[in-house]
């Protein structure tokens, strides 16, 4: 007995194959988009390898309904390494977390919210050995969290910016920077001279180098200072603003005047000696020597402790670019110059525009004085009416002392536009004359005809002519020899009469056409001049010339 083929099998087989090429079609298209819509350039591929080792899933977290939560869970680890526990134990950060009056619930969803961070990465795990039971001990208790380095950044970052909207203000310190600088670089300049090449030691080496790092450090503050101080003047100069807000920018612009603009040139000249003087060839050696000590001692402590050596070509150098003739610190300087100056004239077109209207206020009260000074009958009509009038000028120069106006200007006629011919595009049609309007169907009619003039198939003055009997080289010729016979058989040949000016009648036999290794076989037709042929002549040479 044979067994029945189950082809239910195979159609959901080609079914799910059909689906599957359908998706992998759909996502194809969606990469050649995506493809379509990237940008190629230097700082796209750039911001590529910035993101290539950062954790990306931070954008999931911030997303969620439960950020709050999750970001709670990261501040409690990042508070336990702060306070030099790097892995806290688990009921730890729930105690941290939750509360000492959690509930069941919030124990429950404090450990999917750990289970979540452990899969997005932010958060790494590790068994504590030391409380395990057995083999089935299942509990939480015995797992130690670490936050990663990128959600501990991430932290950092929320507590700065939260301390800034808590203190958004304060003093400007670009003239303690100043200070803290010439005072850097002065004291960088005598311990580099005392440097003894054959004694130098690990901590005169560190001391050196770490100044160097100040400095960077130092110039990076100072230009961002000036920065957020320009960006203040500029927001102040754009929008609207009290007396309260320009009390604070005044006293802003006046301190920063004091302890900065007035020793600007003075500090930048003595810091760019200094720096300078440190560059020279003399010092190379020592520079190197410094360096050399501390790469020695970094190797030495490589798995205790991270020594980072600085640049200190690369730094001295960026501080000389700095402070020169026509480096950062003059462009910054400059910017917040001419951001100071539209902030002084936004106030003083403020204190004009309150003058103006106190004047006019003083103004309207004097002439309230003199009005309530005059008799009770007497009342100034025509104050009043200025007073209430619109503020439109009177453009009539020609006004007359009795309120006389002129009469209003004639409008001008252009000799230019009377000067200029109407051109008529279209020719104007004659009394009686058909219009040049032909219909589709004898437009078709006269090619048709024409075709047939071609191929020596339309019939002439002298006799009738086979529809089989033309000159036929193209294959496009069978459609035309099939319209011709549709004309001549369909409809009693009322449309070969009225259109191609012909009649036909069966021939009696037929015939083939043969083009190259094509061939079409029908019942040959007799082509004949139909009515009367003179009428015929004049109708065709009508349509012709028109």
């Amino acid at each position: 007995m044979k067994r029945k083929r189950n082809n239910s099998d195979s159609a959901d087989l080609f079914a799910v194959s059909a689906v599957q090429s359908d998706s992998d079609t759909a996502d194809a298209k969606m990469e050649d988009r995506a493809q379509a819509t990237l940008i190629s350039s230097p700082l796209v591929d750039g911001t590529k390898d910035w993101l290539s080792k950062r954790a990306l899933t931070l954008g999931n977290m911030l997303s969620s309904e439960r950020a709050a939560e999750y970001v709670a869970c990261l501040r409690a680890l990042a508070a336990f390494r702060e306070e030099h526990e790097p892995e806290p134990l688990h009921e730890d950060v729930e105690l941290r977390v939750c509360g000492e009056d959690a509930d069941a619930f919030a124990v429950s969803a404090f450990k999917s919210d750990i289970r979540q961070l452990k899969e997005w990465g932010l958060i790494t795990e590790r068994i504590e050995k030391e409380r395990l039971r057995g083999y089935r001990d299942n509990r939480r208790t015995k797992f130690r969290y670490r936050i990663c380095d990128d959600a501990a950044a991430f932290v950092e970052w929320l507590a700065a910016r939260r301390a800034y909207d808590l203190e958004p203000g304060g003093g400007d310190e670009t003239g303690n920077l100043l200070d803290m600088q010439r005072s850097l670089v002065s004291e960088l300049r005598r311990m580099l001279n005392r440097v003894d090449l054959q004694n130098l030691g690990y901590e005169m080496a560190g001391d050196i180098l770490f100044r160097v790092e100040q400095m960077s450090r130092h110039i990076d503050m100072t230009a961002r200072a000036l920065q957020e101080l320009n960006l203040r003047l500029l927001d102040f100069g754009v929008a609207d603003f009290s007396v309260d807000e320009a009390k604070l920018i005044v006293g802003e612009l006046a301190l920063f005047l004091e302890r900065f603009g007035r020793r600007f040139g003075t500090l930048r000249e003595d810091i760019l000696r200094d720096v300078e003087e440190m560059r020279r060839e003399c010092h190379r050696k020592r520079w190197n020597a410094c360096a050399e000590t501390m790469k020695a001692e970094a190797t030495r402590f490589r798995h205790i402790a991270s020594v980072k050596v600085p640049d200190s070509e690369r730094i001295l150098a960026d501080v000389s670019f700095f402070y020169g003739a026509g480096g950062t610190l003059v462009s910054l300087m400059s910017r917040v110059g001419d951001s100071a100056r539209k902030v002084w004239g936004k106030l003083n077109a403020k204190l004009r525009e309150l003058e103006r209207r106190n004047h006019r206020i003083e103004d309207i009260a004097k002439r309230l004085e003199e009005i309530a000074a005059l008799d009770e009958d007497a009342v100034p009509h025509g104050w009043l009416t200025s007073l209430l009038e619109q503020a439109n000028m009177k453009g009539d120069a020609q006004a007359s002392p009795n309120g006389e106006k002129s009469l209003p200007p004639m409008p001008k006629k252009s000799s230019q536009k009377s000067s200029e011919k109407i051109v008529s595009w279209i020719t104007p049609r004659k009394v009686g004359e058909r219009p040049d309007v032909a219909s589709i169907a004898e437009e078709k009619a006269r090619r048709m005809r024409e075709w047939m003039e071609l191929k020596r198939i339309y019939p002439s003055k002298e006799g009738a002519i086979l529809l089989g009997a033309g000159e036929y080289s193209q294959f496009g010729d069978f459609s035309n020899i099939m319209q011709t016979i549709e004309y001549v058989r369909l409809g009693n040949g009322e449309r070969a009469k009225k259109l191609l000016f012909v009649e036909g009648r069966p021939a009696g036999k037929s015939t083939e056409v043969k083009i190259n290794e094509s061939s079409l076989s029908f019942e040959d037709i007799e082509l004949d001049r139909c009515g009367n042929k003179q009428q015929a002549h004049e109708k065709e040479d009508l349509i012709y010339e028109n």
